[in-house]
């Protein structure tokens, strides 16, 4: 669960960092995508792919790194 909620405040953080991305996509290409409304949907879905992919991984420093990249292939995806 630590884990879980450590990948959900980093994909938080990362997407508030850049309100383009949030104004641009949340409110109209993910909602016509998937029917939910909201970032925090997008940003849960996200954290369990990245979770679900990961478990059990032992980390060597690269975890961040590798949740952003993730982050970005997703919001990607939106495009």
């Amino acid at each position: 669960m630590r884990s879980w909620m450590e990948t959900f405040w980093f994909i938080t953080k990362t997407l508030q960092s850049d309100p383009e991305v949030s104004s641009k996509y949340f409110d109209s290409k993910y909602y016509e995508q998937t029917g939910s409304i909201g970032e925090v949907d997008f940003i849960e879905g996200v954290t369990d792919e990245f979770e679900k992919m990961n478990k059990g991984r032992q980390w060597d420093g690269e975890w961040s790194d590798e949740a952003e990249a993730f982050l970005k292939k997703k919001v990607g995806e939106l495009e």
